[in-house]
């Protein structure tokens, strides 16, 4: 890996020709990946912005990052696909594009929205049992 510049953090490699290929420059931690169903591959963390682009979340389609909505105000540390092809993300954010969302939001593919009111009041590393008698 001494071809890549380590604070790419993003690459790929293929594994047959042993080469290494940034994906662009993120200054900060990468957290999460997972692949949306578009087949674009999207990236959370503690990064203020990746290659000069968005920041804490953003999606890259083989030839750019680009924010998936509106800019959550804080890092992003989870990241889930549901089946439905909604996404759910969890972090230290407390709004989306100005919205009051805080910690938990789901993309319904056009916007980002509220998870409901047990799952905003979650913090991460909450033990607290939420109403449905499971845990956070």
């Amino acid at each position: 890996f001494s071809t890549v510049p380590l604070q790419s953090r993003i690459f790929t490699y293929d594994f047959t020709t042993g080469v290494a290929v940034a994906l662009g420059q993120v200054n900060g931690l990468v957290r999460a990946l997972a692949v949306l169903p578009t087949g674009e591959l999207l990236a959370a963390g503690e990064f203020p912005s990746v290659s000069g682009g968005p920041g804490y979340l953003a999606r890259y389609d083989g030839r750019q990052w680009s924010a998936l909505g509106a800019a959550p105000n804080g890092p992003v540390d989870r990241v889930l696909v549901r089946a439905d092809g909604s996404l759910v993300v969890g972090g230290r954010f407390t709004s989306i594009g100005g919205s009051p969302i805080p910690y938990l939001a789901r993309w319904d593919g056009q916007q980002w929205v509220r998870r409901g009111t047990e799952c905003a009041r979650a913090r991460p590393g909450d033990r607290r049992r939420r109403p449905s008698g499971g845990r956070w």
